[in-house]
């Protein structure tokens, strides 16, 4: 498995109102990684959780491969296991290799 990151630098942050610009996501920088504008037909509450999870991903991605090591190590039932190849796929899909 790669640990490379293609993706823009974490951290991101949320930035906006909804009933101004709408609201978007920026790195460290504060450039623009994502943006959902005023316009979008999604609730601002919709919009707001959607930016607060994009925001949350290189931080989650980075937690999700350093608990990788100890998941490996306990998959003595096929739940764990599961569980396991779980973590695999959300990585791979992180990195857009799934």
């Amino acid at each position: 498995m790669t640990t490379e990151t293609k993706h823009t630098p974490g951290p991101w942050v949320v930035r906006g109102e909804a009933k101004y610009s709408g609201f978007g996501v920026n790195d460290a920088n504060g450039k623009s990684v994502a943006s959902f504008p005023s316009t979008m037909t999604r609730g601002d509450g919709e919009k707001s959780a959607n930016a607060a999870l994009i925001a949350a991903a290189p931080d989650m991605l980075a937690a999700l491969r350093d608990a990788l090591p100890l998941l490996k190590g306990h998959q003595e039932s096929p739940e764990k296991a599961e569980r396991y190849q779980n973590a695999l796929a959300a990585i791979a899909k992180a990195e857009g290799r799934a």
